[in-house]
């Protein structure tokens, strides 16, 4: 995972892109795969995205997430729940830039919750 920095001229930011391609090829035995470039990309449990101002991060789950919490008759310790809370809380404020996003994430964790 790499954020490319573009240089303002095209011919040169389109030399140094092919120039880092073939200097990553060149490197170890791994095999890599080079996608377009873009401005948003997905890794992990995060989504980034490049502005004008910076970068800027919320919460990435795939289509079929399947929110596997615990069940309310589960034989898991009481404090189990009270943990659960705290730290999904706390990833969301950790990897949300945008306050509106994270009254999504919140709002979203507590339905699953409840369902």
């Amino acid at each position: 995972f790499n954020i490319w920095i573009t240089h303002p001229d095209p011919d040169i930011n389109s030399a140094n892109w092919l120039a880092f391609q073939a200097s990553m090829y060149a490197y170890g035995k791994l095999e890599l795969i080079f996608t377009d470039r873009a401005t948003v990309a997905n890794f992990l449990d995060l989504s980034l995205t490049l502005t004008s101002e910076g970068i800027t991060t919320s919460l990435y789950e795939k289509e079929m997430n399947l929110y596997l919490y615990l069940p309310p008759h589960s034989t898991h310790s009481p404090g189990i729940l009270h943990g659960l809370i705290v730290s999904m809380t706390k990833q969301i404020f950790r990897l949300t830039t945008n306050t509106a996003d994270k009254k999504v994430a919140l709002n979203t964790f507590f339905r699953c919750l409840v369902a």
